[in-house]
């Protein structure tokens, strides 16, 4: 069956769409999250060398991979990064716009705790943060529906929901600083295939010629499996 009959095909019906398959509970600062979870002194360090490397000026892309034993801080320095990058800003043509996403794991929660949702989620608050590629977001489901069906394969979704749209920026953000895209507790994801599938699939993002300069921060523990 089609994700939209053709009554539903208009912008506001497709944005609608995503938004009810995007998973809320995954952004930095839900209530899901709460608590947030505090930085231990021993990992302030770290921090401070993350936030080194993210205010680099330079149009580079990179991937950062912040990984420890369990209870050291990780998800802490994940919120507290995503807090510096919601203050930034980037000049569009009629908007300042944020420029980063995130999302962030849980083995409790039925949507979090898998890949299926990840770029329907991430493609959500990228087009909430800059508005002016949404028209892109939705012309692109248009075109291809079943995109937003979580069994769809992940690197399809990819495509879709998250390089494409980022093709779009790159005239855009050529004088500015790198999106960045902040993912936290990769472990919480039980499954080791579609981890695999998930890490593999974000570095081939660095190796696509057309993209913006993008960072993206990962965190998770330092399991056999990662």
């Amino acid at each position: 069956m089609d994700q939209f009959p053709d009554d539903h095909l208009s912008s506001e019906g497709i944005w609608e769409k995503l938004s009810q398959i995007a998973v809320k509970g995954a952004a930095y600062d839900s209530r899901e999250r709460q608590p947030q979870p505090k930085c231990s002194e021993g990992i302030r360090t770290v921090l401070l060398h993350i936030h080194g490397l993210l205010d680099k000026r330079e149009h580079d892309s990179r991937l950062i991979w912040l990984h420890s034993t369990a209870g050291v801080g990780k998800s802490a320095v994940a919120f507290i990064v995503a807090e510096r990058m919601r203050g930034l800003q980037v000049t569009g043509w009629a908007t300042k716009e944020k420029q980063f996403a995130g999302s962030f794991f849980s083995r409790t929660q039925t949507k979090r705790c898998t890949t299926e949702y990840f770029f329907a989620t991430l493609v959500y608050q990228l087009a909430r943060n800059f508005p002016s590629i949404r028209k892109d977001v939705i012309r692109a489901i248009r075109e291809d529906p079943a995109v937003l069906d979580p069994d769809t394969f992940l690197h399809d979704q990819m495509e879709t929901l998250f390089l494409s749209p980022l093709q779009k920026l790159r005239f855009r953000l050529r004088d500015s600083a790198p999106l960045a895209f902040i993912i936290d507790a990769l472990e919480e994801c039980p499954s080791k295939t579609e981890l695999a599938d998930l890490i593999s699939l974000l570095g081939q993002a660095f190796r696509e010629p057309d993209l913006p300069a993008i960072q993206i921060l990962l965190t998770s523990r330092s399991d056999p499996h990662l």
